[in-house]
């Protein structure tokens, strides 16, 4: 059959969609979770480590222009991933445990390795898959042998297939902490579940990089409306020969604001999406109350 040619990007796009499949998690399963703010100048360098970690388990690496890869060491799994701001690792260790956060999935990951990934640290989390049987239930009994006393918040997710829990706090070790519950996830779903655990709060505190910004801005704010105070009160009483000075400031003033906001665009429109993407993450946990 002739057809049309392709356009040169069809294939890429439509591919797109299969781009970042979920990982399929079996319980018990611990992971570990790592989020990396990165500018473009590290991509390169990125996907060399990744490439370099592979070739030491003898496993395929990454192609130079991949912004994903995944695949099993033996010894653990990992999931990486470039965004555009940051970057995101995942480590998966697959079997029983006892304690959850004791012996952890990063734990397995060459600490030379660890060492070179470029980027500053944005969030980071462990997170462990039970199973039924080995469940804990009793809310005062999770808080107090898994969160370190702290107050827990938790929901059942998935339409009842699982519970999870947090307390949103970094605990001595610099990583957060998510216990779940695993009623009746499939291995696919457990999958989506973890990563949208992962994902509310990594882009929760990619929203979150806009607060300074916004805090830097308010003495300039008020500032520049003190300043357009004085000059409208100055128009109203001013003559001809001070109409000059006074068009003068206002366009000093006018080009300051314009400055101030083009300055900060980019990072309120970035909070803007990435909230959207918290909001859409939080509804497809599906979270019910947990009575009491």
């Amino acid at each position: 059959m002739h057809i049309p040619p392709d356009h040169p990007q069809r294939l890429v796009l439509n591919n797109e969609v299969h781009a970042r499949p979920y990982e399929a998690l079996q319980a018990p399963a611990r992971l570990s979770y790592i989020a990396l703010l990165a500018g473009p100048e590290v991509r390169q360098r990125e996907c060399e480590l990744v490439a370099e970690l592979a070739a030491r388990y003898g496993c395929a690496p990454p192609t130079p222009d991949t912004n994903h890869y995944s695949a099993d060491f033996g010894s653990f799994r990992i999931k990486w991933e470039r965004h555009t701001e940051f970057t995101r690792y995942v480590f998966i260790l697959q079997g029983g445990f006892g304690d959850p956060f004791e012996k952890l999935a990063i734990g397995a990951v060459p600490p030379d390795w660890l060492e070179q990934l470029p980027g500053q640290l944005i969030f980071a989390a462990h997170a462990a898959l039970q199973t039924p049987e080995a469940a804990v239930r009793n809310v005062e009994d999770i808080a107090a042998r898994f969160f370190a006393g702290n107050t827990v918040v938790g929901s059942v997710i998935s339409g009842g297939a699982a519970t999870a829990y947090t307390d949103f706090r970094i605990h001595g070790d610099g990583f957060s902490r998510f216990l779940i519950n695993n009623e009746s996830l499939g291995t696919r779903q457990a999958g989506r579940m973890m990563q949208r655990l992962f994902e509310i709060d990594t882009y929760r505190m990619m929203a979150l990089l806009t607060l300074p910004v916004a805090r830097d801005l308010m003495p300039f704010l008020a500032e520049s409306d003190r300043q357009l105070g004085e000059i409208t009160s100055a128009m109203a009483n001013a003559g001809e020969q001070d109409e000059p000075v006074l068009l003068d400031r206002l366009t000093r003033l006018s080009a300051a604001v314009e400055r101030g906001l083009s300055s900060s665009h980019y990072r309120f429109s970035a909070a803007a999406a990435y909230y959207e993407l918290v909001e859409r993450r939080i509804r497809e946990l599906r979270e019910e109350r947990i009575q009491g």
